[in-house]
């Protein structure tokens, strides 16, 4: 009886609001707890969920103050049309979709553009305000904070706290530009891009059509010299954030091919659906009947959405890779396949110019840098810009030697042996060590396959990962690291502390979480950076490639 009763309850609260298109909350909230208790408190919480929001859809400046600029005639023309406001969009400061001019700053290491609002003190009120959220909401903003908690640019650190933060894409610091907000993080806005007001000398226009819409390019609005510029700004930046100063940050270095020089793809596809009415079919299979299913985009993730976009060929990408990815789709939309989940393809070629491409990720290619050969499995890792790839080497090499009395080399992360068996013929002894068997088992057999007898690989725990090299000479011995984005583990740092090695050689591909480790490195006067060299290993991207030499103070 009880359980009816609260139920009923519920039911009441819910029929209040009327069109039936608002039911899904009630939904909701029966999803979210099958007791009828928490059933109850679950609806009455929708409940005040869809009031909040009805509300600032039909009167979108309830409760605030509108920002400076705003007519009254747009926000009359914007009652009169109202926009759906997503369930869960929470309104302070900003209205859903409402305008908002900003001057950008700087670009976040996402390649994001940074402007700021002053807000009024009825907004800053409002933001006070505590917060509804259920615990499944809880743990998904925890895990975007996670996700975002790698870029080093402090939202409020500017000494005036009503001041609020609109992240946007596409834009260049120095721009004045009109911003859509479309949702409003605790300390932050993101905001698509409207218009550009005062545009910046260094925007050019895009080469791709997509560019802007697809996920995969950040920069393509900027000319090449501009983004260079910028990711030796950011890898200054990253340092100052993280209080180490006086280091001098060489530029950005790169090569003339700014497109066509990515040797893999991996587009992606979802699983294949029925047609449905009004949906836009892609591809030759523009088939009519219901009941026959399609793979609707091929392509990659939109800008900060994970819905994909359809992408019929993708200019940084090979020609050759390009060729064979039009081949491959074709295939795909042409006869989908019958699997019940989408799936991600592969696309790799081995050297510049080679025709074959390979599509299996268990096949073998065999990669070329500087005369040396690399033999590794398409789906494993490995550089896919061969045109820089070979300046990244060269510089490791180089600082890894400098000086004539090195002797030993340590090669951590080493994978399937790039820089180990590059490096070998200056040092009387090289290891490469991995965690990882089978990179091992590549590395050994690449430096048979080039005839290098004095470099060795051998796997080690993450515990006591130098157990290997104990009889290394400190005082002669450098250290390449080239681990994965997250960067060293703190167990790895002490470690490497430990073991105290003259030189460290610290190749990244996150320049945030190699200043975050460099901290520990260089805490108490263990070691100096001597050189920081930034590379631009994906032109159009946000990635930046960096390599930072640490020397021990005590030498």
């Amino acid at each position: 009886m009880f359980r009816v009763l609260a139920a009923f309850c519920a039911l009441l609260g819910f029929f209040n609001f009327g069109p039936a298109r608002e039911k899904m909350f009630f939904v909701r909230a029966f999803r979210a707890s099958p007791s009828a208790t928490r059933f109850a408190a679950h609806t009455v919480h929708y409940r005040n969920t869809f009031r909040t929001t009805l509300q600032q859809r039909f009167n979108p400046t309830v409760g605030f103050a509108s920002i400076a600029g705003e007519s009254i005639a747009a926000q009359n023309d914007a009652a009169s049309n109202p926009i759906k406001v997503p369930l869960k969009f929470v309104p302070r400061p900003f209205s859903y979709r409402q305008e908002v001019d900003i001057k950008i700053e700087t670009l976040t290491n996402r390649g994001l553009g940074i402007g700021r609002v002053e807000l009024s003190d009825d907004q800053v009120k409002a933001l006070e305000q505590p917060r509804q959220e259920t615990s499944s909401k809880r743990s998904r903003r925890s895990s975007k904070s996670k996700e975002k908690e790698d870029d080093p640019v402090d939202l409020h650190d500017n000494g005036k706290p009503n001041q609020w933060v609109i992240m946007v894409p596409a834009v260049i610091p120095g721009e004045v530009v009109r911003v859509s907000v479309y949702r409003n993080f605790r300390n932050y806005s993101e905001a698509d891009l409207l218009e550009i007001l005062e545009k910046s000398p260094d925007r050019i226009t895009p080469f791709c059509p997509l560019a802007g819409d697809c996920g995969g390019c950040q920069l393509q609005h900027m000319s090449i010299e501009s983004q260079r510029r910028m990711k030796t700004q950011q890898v200054e930046e990253n340092l100052k954030q993280y209080k180490i100063d006086n280091v001098s940050v060489e530029p950005c270095l790169g090569t003339a091919e700014v497109f066509g020089y990515r040797s893999k793809l991996t587009p992606h596809y979802d699983y294949p659906v029925k047609s449905r009415r009004g949906r836009k079919n892609v591809g030759p299979a523009q088939i009519d009947d219901p009941d026959v299913k399609r793979i609707e985009a091929i392509g990659f993730q939109k800008q900060a959405s994970r819905q994909l976009i359809d992408i019929p060929q993708c200019p940084i990408g090979t020609p050759e890779v390009n060729v064979a990815y039009a081949t491959l789709r074709e295939k795909l939309l042409s006869e989908p396949p019958t699997r019940k989940k989408g799936a991600t393809l592969l696309l790799r070629q081995a050297n510049i110019g080679d025709e074959h491409v390979e599509t299996d990720h268990h096949a073998f290619l065999t990669t070329t840098v500087r005369g040396l050969d690399f033999s590794y499995r398409a789906g494993n890792f490995f550089q896919n810009n061969y045109y820089v790839l070979p300046l990244m080497v060269d510089h490791v090499v180089k600082e890894a030697t400098r000086g004539d009395d090195m002797t030993h080399l340590a090669d951590c992360y080493c994978g399937s042996g790039l820089f180990a068996i590059s490096a070998a013929a200056h040092f009387k002894k090289v290891v490469g060590i991995e965690i990882n068997d089978k990179a091992i088992a590549e590395a050994t057999a690449n430096a048979k396959k080039n005839d290098i007898t004095n470099c060795e690989f051998q796997a080690a725990s993450a515990e006591n990962i130098f157990s290997v090299i104990q009889d290394f000479p400190r005082d002669t011995t450098a250290v390449v690291l080239d681990p994965p984005r997250k960067g060293c583990s703190t167990d790895f740092l002490n470690q490497l502390l430990d073991f105290a090695p003259r030189r460290i050689v610290y190749m990244s591909c996150d320049a945030t979480t190699q200043a975050r480790d460099a901290v520990s490195l260089v805490a108490e006067g263990a070691y100096r950076i001597t050189a920081v060299q930034p590379f631009d290993l994906f032109p159009q991207t946000r990635h930046i490639e960096c390599l930072m030499i640490l020397e021990r103070n005590n030498t």
